[in-house]
């Protein structure tokens, strides 16, 4: 009788695993899919922007699907704030990216592309002429190459529509120079770190 109740036992237990993958809802990563997200997050870089600046972040991405484990397509992402005086700056990557997915049925993902980063900055003045406040703006910007990284996870929370909380970061290459421009003192390397909440449809 005890030998029936421990192999009656061992079978419950060994069935648990097989019932718990059977629960979990297949991939619903098919076809074409786009996201994006809003956030926040600093310039780590201290040599642009006067040190460390905490500003607005955003992205957005557009692709195709490979496989429930593979994702490829094309984002672009980027993060902006306040800088100074009437001073605003922006800088972004264009990136193509592939996303991975460790396990078929599970929301957790990584990502990484190269591509093409920019940084711009823009200036306004404002000055009274004949009792008229007028309002002249100026800008300046710089291409180089860009690499894009993040972890994020897809909640689930419509039959193709998830929410998806994300850290990214971007890594800038430049020409390492100074100029007479808004830039000024252009680094070798720019990095931003930042978070966002977004949606994604598959």
């Amino acid at each position: 009788m005890r030998g029936h109740m421990l192999s009656l036992l061992g079978t419950i237990v060994l069935s648990l695993p097989l019932h718990a993958q059977d629960s979990t809802p297949p991939s619903h990563r098919r076809g074409f899919w786009l996201g994006f997200g809003i956030g926040g997050g600093v310039n780590l870089t201290s040599t642009l922007d006067d040190g460390s600046k905490a500003g607005f972040a955003s992205l957005f991405r557009a692709g195709g699907t490979l496989s429930p484990k593979w994702l490829l397509g094309g984002e672009t992402s980027g993060w902006s704030a306040d800088v100074g005086d009437d001073d605003w700056a922006w800088r972004s990557n264009l990136s193509a990216i592939a996303i991975f997915y460790p396990s078929a049925r599970r929301g957790l993902f990584f990502k990484a592309g190269p591509g093409v980063a920019f940084i711009n900055e823009s200036r306004s003045t404002t000055v009274r002429v004949d009792g008229v406040d007028v309002t002249t703006s100026q800008s300046a910007s710089e291409i180089g190459f860009g690499a894009t990284f993040g972890v994020g996870h897809d909640i689930r929370i419509g039959r193709k529509l998830s929410l998806v909380p994300e850290v990214t970061y971007l890594l800038q290459a430049f020409e390492e120079r100074s100029t007479s421009t808004q830039l000024g003192d252009i680094p070798a390397t720019n990095s931003i770190l930042f978070f966002t909440l977004g949606l994604t449809f598959h």
